[in-house]
């Protein structure tokens, strides 16, 4: 099996697999090729009979970017593998789980007033939900700026602790 690789440039990907020592797959396209270092900066690129020098500006390999500069101009690529490409899709899962907020009863209680509405604006701070407990009201407020995607309680409802009250989509 090839290793392929992912290459952004701006907006463009190019899909590259190297076939061969002298032949590349970019993009579905079978193109002869030749790299071979000049100095400790330098590289030359034969591709598809077009030859071109190719500086290395900066790497970054951790988060596989490079800086380079062909023929005056300067390119910023990412390299992408198998590998980084199913850790950058974790990564994203993850933040998009984070997005979405469950706000969930601190203590068991009866819901005395429900301030927001569903798809309502809400800010960090802003009351959500009334909460009476030990004959104390306590208002339980947003921790984020977002969306009220759903509420799961109405007043009058007796919750415990942990319950789900509602849910706030991070904007």
């Amino acid at each position: 099996m090839m290793d392929e690789h992912l290459i952004t440039v701006g907006s463009r990907e190019y899909r590259i697999a190297l076939q061969s020592e002298s032949t590349a797959l970019i993009n579905g396209r079978e193109l002869p090729y030749d790299f071979a270092n000049i100095s400790l900066e330098s590289y030359s690129l034969i591709l598809d009979n077009v030859s071109t020098t190719v500086f290395v500006e900066s790497i970054d390999l951790a988060e596989g970017q490079l800086r380079l500069r062909v023929n005056g101009r300067l390119y910023w690529l990412t390299v992408d593998d198998r590998r980084s490409l199913l850790r950058k899709s974790l990564l994203q899962n993850k933040q998009h789980r984070r997005e979405s907020q469950v706000v969930r009863a601190p203590m068991p209680g009866l819901v005395v007033k429900v301030e927001v509405d569903v798809g309502a604006q809400v800010e960090t701070g802003q009351g959500l939900v009334v909460l009476e407990a030990m004959k104390m009201e306590n208002e339980i407020k947003s921790v984020q700026r977002g969306k009220v995607e759903a509420i799961h309680i109405t007043s009058g409802k007796i919750v415990e602790k942990g319950e789900k009250l509602m849910t706030i989509v991070h904007e």
